[in-house]
């Protein structure tokens, strides 16, 4: 009879295997881990003895988004799956986790998910202490294994393992998921576990464990009955473990040289100290403090900046020097994934530019599906099955969803003079998700339906894409003066080149488009850092 996770449990467990390494000695087992690198899932199952039915029955259960790792945990290391909260490896403290990895369109693999660390335990008193607390156990030492998700592939048994990682996390990235928890666990603790969302934290996230209403807990603090969610360490750090495979140890400059700061501050409220200073300043005088101290915290020698020979590198670089960077980018905002954004709004509080996010791929769009099943278990092993549509299988979609950004605000005055008005950190809520879907659901629309191309009437070429005044929030544009088309006769035109295309589903070649957020939403959000007549 087919009972679900207990069945799987019974087909894919191959005890056996456990004799390929010492349990008790780490080093034993990362080797056996290395050894999985190369091998298709298939592989793996014929590897561990079973037959054509259990494949047979395993292919079948293929919308189970758990399943490669559940294949590697019972059949390549054949233990018993399980949802204890102890780390899978108990007598050396590691815990194994599987994730995939896509590629990116310069052909390197990045990662493709966050990693789900345990679940949030809603229904009991939580542990303040970080130290002491089921997260530290299962995170303290990890073993990563990376799988190729090819989506050309029809089938995951046929996806290939990549990469073995035997990861620790620094003392650095440890205080800062410490803060991060200490602020999740205050947010439980005072009633308001339901607001939990992908705003918080910066390496440590938390996601929901599925999305299917009728999976929700009443928790033990008190507030609104909310759904099962898990702390995950952010797809962007996970990136950080996956850039092992390319052996390339680079030094990054840090925001934070002290990690003490983090024992009472956020992340956040760091970030706010180092630019409070300078709020309400002008950039001549901000150009004049930072070029004082030339020489970073982190001992990077840097050239003055003369704001007098302003370019679009000037914001940015001032918002680097700010934060005490020679230049801006550093490690922490790198494995938070947060992107720095300069915006720039006139005296009555205006701004021109939207905010560019990423390239569309419009055959990627075009092959999404309209819907799909996917299997979760949960802490009692117990399969749900729910729905998911296109939009959250979208690259936009997987962007939106654990990206932050970082604005720095300045504003001209009434005196020809620039201001710094302030920063803000921000991710996009549940109800912005939502507007953001609606538009990419526009535009999936017309691919499917059939792009229009036609001369506006500036004489260039236009489409029937949403424009800014129709979307919501999201629309598209090209992000190069380059434009090149090809109809479907193999006629081109423009002043680029086939390379400056992406193709469309029908065969024809249209200039590369980027999505866009509207200049009026970054408005709404940064609005009350704003003066509409500053003097």
């Amino acid at each position: 009879m087919d009972n679900g996770i207990v069945k799987m449990k019974e087909v894919l467990y191959c005890p056996h295997k456990r004799d390929n390494y010492d349990p008790t000695d780490i080093q034993s087992i990362f080797k056996y881990a290395e050894k999985i690198e190369g091998k298709t899932f298939l592989e793996i199952l014929k590897e561990g003895g079973l037959d054509e039915s259990q494949i047979e029955y395993v292919k079948a259960k293929e919308a189970d988004k758990g399943l490669p790792g559940k294949i590697i945990e019972a059949t390549y290391f054949g233990y018993e799956l399980n949802n204890r909260q102890e780390a899978d490896f108990e007598q050396v403290g590691v815990e194994l986790k599987t994730t995939a990895a896509d590629k990116d369109k310069q052909d390197k693999y990045k990662s493709g998910e966050t990693i789900s660390v345990t679940q949030i335990d809603f229904k009991s008193p939580v542990e303040e202490d970080f130290y002491l607390s089921h997260l530290y156990e299962k995170l303290k030492k990890l073993i990563v294994i990376f799988y190729h998700r090819d989506k050309k592939i029809p089938s995951k048994l046929d996806y290939k393992v990549i990469y073995s990682s035997l990861f620790e996390p620094t003392e650095q990235d440890l205080a800062i998921i410490k803060s991060d928890y200490r602020e999740i666990v205050r947010k439980i603790m005072s009633g308001q576990a339901h607001k939990l969302s992908r705003a918080d934290g910066i390496y440590l996230g938390t996601a929901p464990k599925a999305q299917k209403s009728t999976n929700t807990v009443i928790p033990y603090y008190g507030g609104e009955q909310l759904v099962k969610r898990s702390y995950t360490l952010r797809k962007e750090y996970v990136n950080v473990i996956l850039d092992g495979y390319y052996s390339r140890s680079q030094e990054t400059e840090r925001i934070i040289t002290d990690v003490s700061e983090l024992e009472e501050l956020t992340f956040a409220q760091v970030i706010q100290n180092r630019f409070a200073k300078y709020v309400g300043k002008e950039v001549n005088e901000i150009a004049r403090e930072v070029n004082r101290y030339l020489i970073t915290a982190n001992g990077k020698q840097m050239d003055p900046i003369d704001v007098k020979k302003e370019s679009k590198a000037t914001y940015p670089l001032l918002t680097a020097r700010m934060l005490g960077l020679s230049k801006l980018g550093s490690e922490e905002l790198t494995k938070a994934g947060i992107v720095v954004k300069t915006v720039k709004f006139d005296s009555k509080g205006n701004n021109k530019e939207n905010l560019r996010l990423s390239d569309v791929d419009f055959m990627e769009i075009y092959n999404s599906p309209a819907s799909t099943v996917v299997v979760e278990t949960d802490e009692n092993g117990v399969e749900q099955e729910y729905f998911t549509d296109s939009w959250e299988l979208s690259e936009l979609y997987a962007q939106l969803d654990t990206m932050k950004y970082l604005f720095a605000v300045f504003q001209n005055d009434n005196n020809g003079g620039v201001i710094f008005r302030g920063c803000r950190l921000w991710a996009m809520s549940d109800e912005e998700i939502a507007m953001a879907a609606k538009d990419w659901k526009d535009i999936k629309r017309i691919i499917t339906s059939g792009v229009e191309l036609f001369l506006d009437a500036r004489g260039r070429i236009g489409n029937n894409f949403p424009g800014s005044k129709e979307a919501r929030m999201i629309h598209l544009r090209p992000h190069a003066n380059k434009a090149f088309y090809v109809d479907s006769e193999g006629k081109s035109w423009g002043n680029g080149k086939l390379s400056d295309t992406e193709p469309l589903p029908d065969g024809r070649h249209m200039c590369r488009q980027s999505y866009w957020l509207k200049n009026t939403f970054i408005r709404e959000i940064l609005k009350d850092l704003l003066k509409k007549d500053p003097t």
